[in-house]
């Protein structure tokens, strides 16, 4: 009898083992994709709207900022902190006060970006934008990380759309890439340093990842199979 219920104990230890290894794999898949490694960076990001001349009776000017959108459709963010998003504003001119027309003809437009934003007849962005993104040291120096957007503010709000990133090395290489998971990520940089350079290889770079994620899950996993164990000895 007492046989029996070592065995079924047991069995029970190993089955449970089976579930969390199975649950740890797949967390490990999912998880190490979003955690900030050791050895990451971030790079400052300047945005630019390639569509800006479909609208030229529109000023665009980002929120807490005194940044401006320049008549290229350039915007550098170089105030704005790293981890906080701000929404991009659109005001048709018509919409302006004198006082205001006059501050944007000076060339102070940076200035009136808080008080712009609390004219009722702007229109905010649909999305966040932010200064800066991490990317992994294991990358070859960047000069330049410059977003590419298509802006509309004909409707209630104004709609963003990033269409590329294109980073620019220090070394003169240039690298394009699609944005193919529209506002949620940017495409990372693919041109790595070699290892004889001081980057770090994937692999060490896979576990180290790997490691970040699943120790507190095999530490769990430990205890909870000595509790089982204890229990069955009893």
């Amino acid at each position: 009898m007492l046989e029996d219920k070592e065995k079924k104990m047991k069995t029970k230890i190993i089955l449970l083992t089976v579930f969390f290894m199975t649950v740890l794999v797949f967390m490990s898949g999912s998880v190490s994709a979003d955690i900030l490694l050791p050895d990451s960076i971030k790079e400052r990001l300047t945005y630019k709207i390639t569509n800006i001349d479909e609208y030229p009776d529109h000023i665009f000017f980002p929120e807490s900022s005194e940044a401006v959108v320049d008549k290229d459709g350039v915007l550098d963010l170089k105030d704005v902190p790293p981890l906080m998003g701000v929404r991009l504003f659109a005001i048709d001119k018509d919409d302006l006060t004198e006082k205001e027309q006059e501050e944007i003809e000076q060339g102070n437009e940076g200035e009136l970006n808080e008080e712009l934003e609390t004219n009722p007849n702007a229109v905010a962005s649909n999305t966040r934008i932010y200064s800066m993104m991490t990317i992994s040291k294991n990358i070859l120096p960047i000069k330049k990380a410059t977003v590419y957007l298509e802006v509309d503010p004909s409707g209630d709000a104004l709609e963003i759309t990033k269409k590329k990133v294109r980073y620019e090395y220090k070394n003169g290489e240039t690298e394009e890439r699609d944005c193919e998971y529209g506002d949620h990520e940017l495409p990372q940089p693919t041109k790595k340093k070699s290892f004889a350079s001081g980057g770090y290889s994937y692999t060490l770079m896979f576990l180290t990842g790997i490691c970040v994620c699943c120790f507190p899950s095999l530490i769990i996993i430990v205890i909870v199979i000595l509790l089982l164990y204890r229990r069955a000895k009893k």
